[in-house]
């Protein structure tokens, strides 16, 4: 087997476990949060930033992860992963919100977007 062939083959596995890495990141992020929200005394309004803060790590890490692996530009590689962990996450969010469609899933997006973009370039950059 050629070894653009298995490069090929590989793509969607290498993908797949950058988008991994950000879920996985997003999970234990918003879990630490919701942990200290918990403990301390914060309104309810405050949330969504934590969901913010989790979907920025997550997108980070996986558009990281995936730059460092595919063969891509950086902003290709990075509003791949990003695009495709945003729809993760925005699917869990609208599973637990009972379907309630708010406007921070607008700001989720955009966050993921710009964020992988700019860790996509970074790490490209880093080489």
């Amino acid at each position: 087997m050629s070894s653009t062939k298995k490069n090929r083959m590989s793509l969607p596995i290498r993908l797949g476990i950058s988008v991994l890495v950000g879920v996985l990141a997003f999970i234990i992020v918003t879990a630490i949060g919701a942990l200290i929200v918990m403990k301390k005394d914060v309104e309810i309004s405050k949330l969504p930033f934590i969901l913010l803060i989790g979907c920025g790590v997550g997108s980070i890490l996986c558009s990281f992860s995936a730059a460092r692996k595919l063969s891509f530009r950086g902003i290709v590689s990075g509003i791949m992963s990003s695009a495709i962990l945003s729809v993760i996450i925005l699917v869990l969010l609208l599973f637990a919100s009972g379907f309630y469609v708010s406007g921070w899933y607008a700001a989720i997006l955009a966050v993921d977007l710009i964020l992988g973009c700019v860790a996509g370039i970074i790490a490209k950059n880093m080489r």
